[in-house]
């Protein structure tokens, strides 16, 4: 049930305190549609509903000002990082006289990483509750997702690893906190 799991989650990290009810709500209509088209069918259908779903439930959250925060911590727990660490990469490029070309060095991604993961992880540190280090996540993988394509291109294992690693580390970051 790999497809339930990944639905409900996205549901919960998109409608916050309404999940209950939009997941109680999904699961009535996938039982109606398990038993007239079958299990494929309401698989299919549940991950249509999750993708459709979750971008007009963060509208509505961050309209409400609930998503202010989680927006906060995503910027500055991926955006921001991967900005600044792009802009460093460049200024030293452009000190170097008869540089070659401008792509980065296997450690200079890397420092890269280690300062996503850093930032995302105090991101994760911020949340209180399972719910909102999900928010968090989401809105990292998303951000960092939307930084990297406007930095333009990048090494693909890179951008693999970046989009992995931040919203991990948020979760590890707020599983963490819960632990202390």
């Amino acid at each position: 049930m790999i497809a339930w799991t990944v639905s409900r989650w996205l549901l919960a990290a998109a409608a916050g305190d309404e999940a209950e009810f939009v997941v109680g709500d999904i699961e009535e209509e996938w039982s109606e549609i398990a038993a007239e088209r079958g299990k494929w069918m309401a698989k299919r259908w549940l991950l249509a509903q999750a993708l459709r779903s979750a971008a007009p439930l963060l509208g509505a959250r961050v309209r409400s000002g609930e998503m202010t925060g989680v927006l906060i911590a995503g910027v500055l727990g991926s955006a921001l990082p991967l900005w600044l660490c792009h802009r460093l990469w460049q200024f030293v490029a452009s000190q170097i006289p008869f540089k070659d070309g401008t792509e980065r060095e296997a450690w200079q991604l890397a420092v890269n990483l280690m300062v996503l993961c850093a930032c995302a992880a105090l991101a994760g540190l911020s949340t209180r509750t399972r719910s909102s280090a999900a928010a968090v996540a989401v809105a990292v993988a998303a951000l960092a997702s939307s930084t990297l394509w406007l930095i333009g291109a990048q090494p693909a294992l890179y951008i693999f690893l970046a989009l992995v690693a931040a919203p991990a580390t948020v979760l590890a970051g707020g599983h963490w906190r819960r632990l202390r």
